[in-house]
């Protein structure tokens, strides 16, 4: 017989009523998840064409911008209203575990930045990947809540690093435009023509592209020839050598384990519930176990839709050969002409960007007829780093070097050195330049919104993703922003 519920005036639901109502409220959630994800990529379409068509949407009314702004946010809304319903349909155990798993990678972080191996950049782009990557899966109103204690700057000192950082980036992009002045004439010699591709290496290198541009319009009107073709290109790195494709395999594999056991204690809370429920007893909140063994049944449907998707992506990276699908890339590129090409980094730590595209033009044969500019490098790392590239097909807006062997080797194929005053960063200038070259220009910080794109190193897609983070205000004041920059460098090179 039921009991009397005299607060809702009726009786207690079944277990049966409860397990149906809770069966009920998940499929409500994912239809609605179902809803929005195809609504915001509907959206993100429209809105990305109406961008393409509005190449300069400066020069225009700013209702447009103003239209943009509005789509954006309206997609951003949909996707974390479907983040918070995925975020909720998780169990308080998975919710705990993800938020601890952000913190302990932000400690990691911080550990890794005030340790012996601050300067390890390949190491800090893992780790800040990793962690934008864990911080994707968690609703952006909880994000407040994993910050780290603020790091206390003194205002105003913080406020002057901020403005000569700024100054900083201008300057490298005047000695950069410079140098490529004085590339590009050195390529017109030796070959008879100026490049007839350039390549922008990565997301990062984007919003130069505007600062290039007044050169490339001035140089190519003068020497009579065709603009050249201009592309953005993917290198996804971590999948262009079987060292980097084990490495990827095997971050998948343990996500897959480590899923697996949750997978597998889950199912033992289940079992044990579920004897629990035969066993029965005066003890027994019978129709609160069976609500459990439901939750549990629900999160191991879950899991194994997890793990399955995780076992297809490394089915898939098993099955495909990457540096193909680089190179099929850069064919569509550069193989329907012969005349030379121009690669544009925005840095160079490692050399790893322009270790993977030599590596792709040699086995596609065209090695000799590519060159190579960074706005910035570390010029030291390179003489271990690239010893394979003619120091050449190598220049540099600024080379920040500690290193004679290294100032001997590419000196000449630098816009500019910083003088070098010691090791203990005490002058301002130069401590500028090596934070320059350690976290890129400015817009880093901030580099999916004013990119637009995201790199998903896992991804065997050829091209990039759009971010959802994009903003499109920012991208045009960026963008605006670089190419009058760029205008200054040309006008100071005079005719």
């Amino acid at each position: 017989m039921r009991k009397f519920d005299s607060h809702s005036g009726g009786h207690y639901p079944s277990k049966e009523e409860k397990t149906s109502k809770d069966l009920e409220s998940v499929r409500e959630k994912q239809a609605r998840i179902a809803e929005l994800d195809d609504s915001a990529d509907k959206l993100d379409n429209f809105t990305w064409k109406l961008f393409d068509a509005w190449e300069n949407i400066s020069s225009g009314s700013r209702s447009k911008l103003t239209r943009l702004e509005s789509m954006v946010k309206r997609s951003s809304a949909m996707k974390e209203e479907a983040l918070e319903l995925r975020f909720s349909l998780l169990t308080e155990e998975e919710r705990e575990g993800m938020q601890k798993a952000v913190i302990d990678k932000k400690r990691e972080w911080l550990e890794l930045l005030q340790g012996p191996d601050y300067e390890d950049m390949t190491q800090r782009r893992v780790i800040d990947n990793e962690l934008s990557d864990l911080l994707r899966n968690i609703p952006k109103n909880l994000h407040k809540e994993l910050e780290p204690p603020p790091e206390k700057h003194d205002g105003k000192e913080y406020a002057e690093f901020l403005e000569r950082f700024e100054e900083t980036a201008h300057e490298a992009i005047t000695h950069g435009i410079s140098r490529i002045a004085d590339s590009l004439s050195e390529i017109q010699e030796e070959t008879g023509m100026l490049p007839e591709k350039i390549l922008f290496a990565d997301t990062s290198s984007r919003p130069l592209r505007y600062a290039v541009k007044p050169l490339l319009d001035k140089v190519y009107k003068q020497a009579g020839q065709d603009m050249p073709g201009e592309y953005f290109v993917k290198t996804n790195s971590k999948l262009t050598s079987d060292y980097d494709h084990r490495f990827v395999v095997g971050k998948l594999n343990l996500q897959i384990k480590r899923l697996s056991l949750r997978r597998g204690e889950t199912s033992k809370k289940r079992n044990d519930a579920l004897r629990e429920l035969k066993r029965g007893g005066s003890l027994v909140d019978k129709d609160q176990v069976s609500i459990s063994a439901q939750e549990f049944l629900n999160e191991i449907n879950v899991l194994e839709g997890e793990i399955s998707g995780l076992q297809d992506r490394v089915r898939s990276l098993n099955s495909y050969e990457y540096t193909d699908v680089f190179k099929e890339r850069l064919d569509e590129i550069i193989l329907d002409s012969s005349g030379p090409v121009f690669v544009i980094d925005d840095l160079v730590g490692t050399g790893r960007t322009i270790g993977v595209l030599d590596k792709a033009f040699s086995e596609m044969g065209v090695k000799d007829r590519v060159n190579y500019f960074a706005f910035i490098a570390n010029i030291d790392d390179l003489v271990d780093h690239l010893p394979q590239i003619d120091p050449n097909k190598l220049s540099f807006g600024v080379g920040v070097s500690y290193n004679d062997e290294a100032e001997e080797k590419y000196g000449g194929r630098c816009g500019f050195i910083p003088e070098r005053t010691g090791d203990d960063f005490s002058v301002h200038e130069e401590m500028d330049w090596s934070e320059l070259q350690f976290q890129g220009f400015p817009f880093r910080s901030d580099k999916e919104a004013v990119t637009g794109v995201v790199k998903d190193q896992a991804s065997v897609g050829k091209y990039v993703e759009r971010s959802p983070e994009r903003d499109f205000k920012k991208m045009d004041e960026e963008r605006r922003k670089y190419k009058a920059w760029g205008m200054e460098a040309v006008a100071s090179l005079g005719e």
